[in-house]
């Protein structure tokens, strides 16, 4: 066996020193890639002739692997060593003649598309008012949509940033400011890219792109030194960059605006309560987390301290609960006297589980640690005090006592 392998060894080893002269001359020429290549491959080609001579077999696994070191060698990560465009780099095909008809089905697809969207969001509209018309219903809108069938539509376009804001919130109202931005720019950018240097490109680009038709619309049926074509894009790009700078800018400003009327305008007790993360273990009670705080600016400032408890045990008996409700539900719906009676009982019993789970909690809340989490909610008594708070680094640990504004109460389960 030690015979065989060493005679193996030396068939293997014996090619690649017959190909060294090569590979040492691609390796002068600066193409160590290729030269690589060469040696995998010939180690490839002479190994399986190998086996086959010294044990009359062949081994599919060994041969897999050097065909993965053979694609790796190929197709190599990291920086390239000759010129290689992107597109060759990353693997992407460029365009090529019949590609336009390919665009233009996807472009009707995501039209058609689009259509069933919309005429889905309006079928269920009118069958699902609750769910999807819930704040016409609760008269927590500006105004009433149409009842047609594409009524919301015209309601949409007519909302402004500032009723949605007021309505729905400011973080809707800047999604939807985000939208409304980005649809500015490519109408202001991108119409007069597509309709007036398209145009230049097919018609005075030189015709570079040849039987490619969808890129004659771009840059790539522009030639090389163009006379004028290169000098209007250095002219286009300097456009864009302020236009798209502008707009980022005046949303900011509008952002800022609004920014500040929502925080001036917040209802206590949530201008004054601030969301505390990161508390150390001996401050994690509502008692130590007060007295923490009040320490800190010198005097009786907080209102109530309240550390976030472990209640996962209570929230697995409150699902009980309402699971045992809705069996009584359906015992009262089928009018059974017996079952009604024994889920009354079973509902006392859970619900003297979830007091009794309660007072626990409640128990071991007085003491740091146990059940009490590092994260609560500190409330002012005045708005100042928690403006401070959010400003101020209370220890060197920058993990501990981050002082956060608050979720909002929707939020907070």
């Amino acid at each position: 066996m030690a015979i065989n392998r060493f005679a193996l060894l030396c068939l293997a080893v014996c090619p690649f020193i017959h190909a060294l002269p090569q590979s040492t001359d691609l390796c002068d020429q600066g193409d160590d890639r290729n030269a690589a290549l060469l040696l995998l491959q010939a180690k490839a080609d002479v190994l399986p002739r190998t086996r086959r001579a010294v044990h009359g077999f062949q081994h599919p696994r060994r041969e897999a692997a050097f065909a993965a070191a053979v694609a790796q060698v190929s197709q190599p990560t990291g920086p390239p060593t000759a010129n290689e465009t992107a597109a060759e780099m990353s693997g992407v095909a460029l365009n090529a003649a019949g590609d336009l008809e390919a665009f233009l089905s996807a472009l009707v697809t995501n039209t058609v598309m689009l259509i069933i969207f919309f005429v889905v969001a309006s079928v269920l509209r009118q069958r699902y008012p609750l769910v999807l018309s819930g704040n016409v219903i609760a008269d927590k809108v500006p105004f009433t949509p149409d009842e047609s069938f594409f009524g919301w539509w015209s309601a949409s376009s007519r909302l402004s940033i500032d009723e949605a804001a007021h309505y729905a919130g400011l973080d809707q109202a800047m999604l939807l400011s985000f939208a409304e931005e980005a649809m500015k720019l490519l109408a202001i950018v991108g119409a007069p890219l597509v309709l007036i240097v398209g145009p230049l490109h097919c018609f005075f680009g030189g015709g570079r792109a040849g039987d490619d038709n969808l890129s004659k619309w771009g840059m790539a049926n522009v030639v090389d030194e163009h006379p004028w074509l290169y000098w209007l894009h250095a002219f286009i790009v300097w456009i864009v960059v302020i236009t798209t700078q502008r707009i980022v800018l005046g949303a900011m400003r509008s952002f800022l605006v609004r920014r500040n009327a929502w925080l001036q305008g917040m209802p206590a007790p949530r201008s004054t309560t601030v969301l505390v993360e990161g508390i150390p273990e001996e401050r994690c009670s509502d008692q130590k987390l007060r007295e923490y705080f009040d320490k800190i600016f010198g005097g009786a400032v907080v209102e109530s301290a309240v550390v976030i408890k472990d209640t996962t045990q209570l929230l697995k008996k409150v699902a009980a609960r309402e699971r045992v409700q809705l069996a009584l539900d359906a015992a009262v719906f089928k009018n059974d006297t017996e079952d009604i009676a024994a889920r009354k009982q079973q509902l006392e019993m859970v619900e003297a589980d979830i007091n009794a789970e309660k007072a626990e909690i409640r128990r071991q809340s007085a003491a740091p640690g146990l059940t009490n989490l590092t994260c609560g909610f500190v409330t002012f008594k005045n708005r100042r005090d928690a403006e401070l708070a959010k400003m101020m680094a209370f220890t060197p640990d920058a993990d501990e006592f981050t002082v956060e504004i608050p979720p909002d109460p929707t939020d907070i389960i």
